[in-house]
């Protein structure tokens, strides 16, 4: 399956540069990124990182990003606003990449009550915050908006007493004491994903690489 999603990023330019957007979380193909795999001869694939879901759906729509890995749900408010996405590769499904990280008092959900948290609103992440307070009905807590906004330093100066975040968000956190009360393959139903989602106004993968095979047999 690596290898399908090399070729196809690969195959999906015509001599121009593929903006692909993704996120903290370490992946494999941040490796590729990191060592030019994907780029080719007439391809060039720029690894942007993005700072959350909602902002990368904004990207996709006004042609900023050509491809972008996103989680379920902004993935999921992107088609619901009609966002002319298409969905050719599944990434990887959330386990413990992203979670919920509290205070080390807080050992349990009743004890998220009267305090106030982060996440990225729009995210995978907000939602899961989101499910939480659905969870616990009685258990009453803030969430504010950390996009743009750095948690370590709200953390450091008291404003919020944990986030729901991914990557390096994490480490910081724990280096600071901070322990995960919900993962994000916690508590939840349902599979969250991240999956790589790209333009269709022309740009659809299997468009272009049928039209990256032709061009490579008439070199022949």
């Amino acid at each position: 399956m690596r290898s399908s999603l090399l070729w196809t990023l690969a195959a999906a330019a015509s001599a121009e540069v593929v903006r692909l957007g993704y996120f903290g979380e370490a992946q494999p193909f941040q490796v590729a990124c990191a060592r030019g795999w994907f780029d080719f001869s007439d391809v060039e694939v720029a690894c942007l990182p993005q700072a959350s879901g909602g902002y990368v759906v904004a990207k996709l729509d006004e042609g900023d990003l050509e491809v972008a890995l996103l989680g379920s749900t902004p993935a999921a408010f992107a088609v619901a606003r009609g966002v002319d996405i298409t969905n050719f590769y599944v990434a990887h499904e959330k386990g413990s990449s992203q979670g919920l990280l509290v205070r080390p008092e807080i050992q349990s959900p009743p004890d998220l009550d009267g305090r106030t948290f982060g996440t990225p609103f729009g995210s995978t992440a907000h939602y899961h915050m989101m499910y939480i307070q659905t969870l616990f009905p009685d258990v009453r807590f803030d969430i504010i908006d950390l996009n743009g906004l750095n948690p370590l330093d709200l953390y450091d100066a008291g404003t919020i007493d944990g986030a729901f975040v991914w990557g390096g968000w994490i480490d910081g956190l724990v280096q600071r004491n901070a322990t995960m009360l919900f993962p994000a393959r916690g508590g939840a139903r349902i599979k969250f994903h991240g999956t790589f989602m790209a333009r269709s106004d022309g740009w659809t993968p299997s468009t272009r690489v049928h039209r990256h095979q032709e061009r490579e047999r008439e070199r022949e």
